[in-house]
């Protein structure tokens, strides 16, 4: 909700609570609503890949996050709105593909602890 919040009226607000200034810090804040708020909600299910024998995953996942940040780092940018924008693009995809990674994890897990024939025996 916060997210979308800044995401609609971001600018306004900023300049609105913090004074006109603080308006461009509005529109930073717009552009990475979306990732920080996949942070928030991803970050706290990895606890569950040590428990469900994926630290090998994660750390690759890790390695390829830190890749993707500091090859995005290094392309030459025009404008802060710019490299932010792509910024925000590239901590997203990152964050989704390590849910995806999550929830397939759990799937596997989940599955593998159901029996062979999971339909009720009569009687």
């Amino acid at each position: 909700a916060l997210a979308l919040i800044l995401i609609i009226g971001g600018p306004f607000l900023f300049g609105f609570v913090f004074g006109a200034q603080w308006t461009e810090a509005g529109h930073y804040a717009r552009i990475l609503a979306v990732p920080i708020a996949l942070q928030f909600v991803v970050t706290p299910l990895t606890v569950l890949l040590p428990a469900l024998g994926r630290i090998r995953g994660l750390s690759l996942w890790q390695a390829l996050y830190f890749a993707a940040v500091l090859g995005y780092s290094l392309l030459p940018n025009t404008s802060s709105m710019g490299y932010l924008t792509g910024l925000a693009v590239v901590e997203s995809l990152c964050m989704l593909g390590l849910l995806a990674f999550i929830l397939r994890a759990v799937h596997h897990h989940d599955r593998d602890l159901r029996p062979d024939d999971a339909a009720p025996t009569a009687g």
